[in-house]
């Protein structure tokens, strides 16, 4: 039997054993004044919440294999990048081709379809058939903006740091099903949940992260990238240990071998 949830409710701006780091890129990013070209900012390029140039050949061989036999109009639609965000100057850089020329997309939605794709692929599920999906720690809102445009028709919570959440709360304005909060008691509970946390989740202290887990257990799926270990956190015992039975998950795991840093980077999904 599995411990009961820890009493203590954590909301998401409170320094629990934060590191420096994101200490130091709160306040540069509280210090960011023109939504109009965030996307140019540069505490979002160095994080990187957003960056133009990542990894753009590793996505797109692996995107193009996951995606031969999908490609239709709403992939092409979805993976062309929106220009908000953007000065003239920087989607020109930002813009780039995949299948031959054929279909326009950037490094940044190239990432984010890999994300969607290979958690369809490893879990047999359609990504947006849940009643809501927390995103922790949500970026600039691609990945919600692509999964939205894909047909998402649920809740799509925004769980991130003030400093952050104004930024997909500005890119995603246009849809009524998207709502930031940052405290975790304001996930709704016995809904169908995909719980999304890329790069996120284990970059907060173990103590943040349980209760978060405990009061999602029961009808949630989760998509999670992982680092080794980073911070002095030993991120692949606890996903692959603590984080099962904590979640009642089986977990699948695959490593993104192009992404090499802290010890390894890994790609989890659950099961139930």
């Amino acid at each position: 039997m599995l411990n009961a949830p820890v009493e203590i409710v954590y909301n998401i701006n409170q320094q629990v054993n934060e590191s420096d780091f994101w200490t130091k890129t709160k306040q540069e990013l509280a210090a960011e004044k023109d939504l109009n070209v965030f996307k140019t900012w540069k505490t979002v390029n160095s994080i990187p919440i957003y960056h133009p140039h990542e990894c753009f050949d590793q996505y797109r061989v692996e995107v193009e294999v996951l995606l031969k036999d999908k490609l239709n109009d709403e992939w092409t639609k979805v993976l062309k990048e929106p220009f908000l965000g953007h000065t003239e100057a920087s989607y020109a850089t930002a813009s780039k081709k995949i299948f031959n020329g054929t279909v326009e997309c950037s490094a940044w939605t190239l990432k984010t379809a890999h994300h969607i794709l290979t958690f369809q692929a490893m879990t047999g599920k359609d990504i947006t058939d849940y009643d809501q999906i927390v995103e922790f720690g949500s970026g600039i809102g691609e990945t919600a903006r692509m999964i939205l445009d894909m047909g998402f028709k649920g809740d799509y919570l925004l769980y991130d740091l003030p400093e952050t959440v104004r930024i997909p709360v500005f890119y995603l304005s246009k849809y009524d099903n998207v709502k930031a909060i940052n405290n975790y008691t304001e996930i709704p509970q016995g809904k169908k949940t995909l719980f999304i946390g890329t790069w996120s989740l284990s970059e907060v202290p173990i103590n943040y992260r349980n209760p978060i887990i405990s009061h999602l257990k029961g009808e949630t799926d989760y998509l999670i990238i992982f680092q080794k270990a980073i911070w002095g956190y030993d991120n692949l015992t606890y996903f692959t240990v603590d984080f099962p039975m904590l979640s009642n998950s089986y977990i699948k795991i695959q490593q993104i071998p192009w992404h090499a840093g802290w010890g390894g980077n890994y790609f989890l999904v659950t099961t139930k």
